[in-house]
């Protein structure tokens, strides 16, 4: 079994988590979403869509299920994100 590396582990820092962020937060809009309409998708709480698109963390969530929600919302609007992300 191969060992995951510890950029799968950590978050990315601050300015990629924010220009994440709001390219989803520009997609979400452009497809007429709001943000319940994507917490309600993904079953999660708005804010946690929130603190994404703010380009925050979410404290109470371990980084690889926080990554895996993002990537997930980022398929739905057809965003694809920056490398190492």
């Amino acid at each position: 079994m191969a060992e995951i590396g510890a950029e799968d582990r950590e978050a990315p820092d601050a300015d990629l988590r924010a220009s994440v962020g709001s390219l989803l937060a520009a997609a979400r809009i452009d497809a007429g979403l709001s943000i319940e309409d994507v917490a309600t998708r993904f079953n999660l709480r708005p804010s946690f869509v929130t603190a994404v698109e703010e380009g925050r963390g979410d404290d109470h969530m371990d980084w690889s299920y926080e990554r895996n929600h993002i990537r997930a919302i980022a398929t739905m609007l057809a965003v694809d994100l920056p490398e190492g992300f």
